[in-house]
């Protein structure tokens, strides 16, 4: 039975996707003893924005340009609105793109053009490069839909969401039971059908946070709504961890909140609620978001996160062994 996880916070700017899909991708990277990848992985962007779509390189836009037109709806809109879709129509592998030098040749090099300037009329200097693309089968993404609520003008995106079942995902991840290890949901930025259809199949809620006061009290409300669900559904999370992300150690200021923030969450000093791996702030972040390169895919430029990300995720995974053990 794969651990799903849904990543959602209320607040925005917290760093809610890059959690989300750093995980995912160093999830999908770890590998066994013998140097295989030992988990199977699958992203679902439940957000219309399209930030986790769009970081690796997947969103609508990116489709229509690789695939053609007939790919646009291929996302999880189709999975959504007709009960005969599948989850292996409209996910995608992660594909690697490596840039290589202009004299690089092979059987798997490719060529593209791409703009590499602007002349002085404003019409753009045309590029070709050469490059690489290495598929990974074992990290799977389902696109966001992007056009919900777009369909016809009697419609809208809030009426399309009222209608959704909140069971309709656990009952859509019954059919790929046995295919994944990790399912990852990135949630939007709301507490809508959407949030709680994701909620609602996981077993982990997953709380990127970062230290400041409104963060802070966010964090409290968050976990309430949390609560709400066992009220209305007779069911919730297992598991609620918040993630402290864009931690800057130099900065008092920012312990302080982090202390404050645990002891707020976790009055009881518990344990396995707030991570004891915080995420540093990184100007790099927006690189790898626009290179379609996870941490975990970055080699040594990146290595530095992609090691915070491993043990994030070793605490995780830790998390659901302990719990599964308590359950036997």
């Amino acid at each position: 039975m794969a651990r799903v996880i849904s990543v959602y916070n209320k607040k925005g700017g917290v760093g809610k996707t890059t959690v989300g899909v750093n995980l995912a991708a160093t999830i999908a990277t770890t590998k066994n003893k013998d140097g295989s990848l030992k988990y199977r992985v699958l992203l679902i962007d439940m957000d219309t924005q399209e930030n986790a779509s769009d970081a690796l390189h997947v969103g609508s836009a990116h489709r229509v340009a690789r695939e053609g037109e007939k790919a646009e709806k291929l996302d999880l809109g189709r999975i959504l609105t007709d009960s005969n879709a599948t989850f292996e129509l409209v996910s995608r592998p992660y594909s690697l793109t490596t840039w290589l030098p202009s004299n690089a040749d092979g059987d798997d090099v490719m060529e593209t053009e791409i703009i590499d300037d602007i002349d002085k009329d404003g019409n753009p200097i045309m590029k070709v490069r050469r490059f690489r693309e290495t598929v990974f089968n074992n990290f799977m993404i389902v696109p966001a839909y992007a056009n919900m609520g777009q369909e016809s003008l009697d419609d809208d995106e809030d009426a399309f969401r009222s209608r959704l079942d909140p069971r309709l995902m656990s009952n859509k991840l019954k059919e790929i039971d046995g295919q994944y290890d990790y399912i990852i949901l990135d949630c939007p930025p709301s507490w809508d059908r959407m949030t709680k259809m994701a909620l609602l199949a996981s077993q982990m809620v997953l709380v990127p946070t970062k230290p400041g006061f409104y963060e802070q009290s966010g964090m409290i409300r968050v976990k309430r709504q949390i609560e709400t669900l066992k009220a209305g559904y007779g069911t919730k999370p297992k598991h609620f961890f918040v993630s402290m992300n864009m931690v800057k150690e130099n900065i008092k200021g920012h312990m302080k909140y982090l202390r404050r923030t645990a002891a707020l969450i976790d009055p009881e000093r518990k344990g396995g609620i707030i991570s004891e791996t915080s995420i540093p702030y990184a100007e790099k972040v927006m690189d790898s978001a626009s290179d379609a390169i996870p941490f975990a895919f970055g080699g040594a430029r990146y290595s530095d996160m992609a090691s915070v990300f491993m043990d994030f995720f070793l605490e995780i995974d830790s998390l659901f062994n302990q719990g599964e053990k308590e359950n036997g």
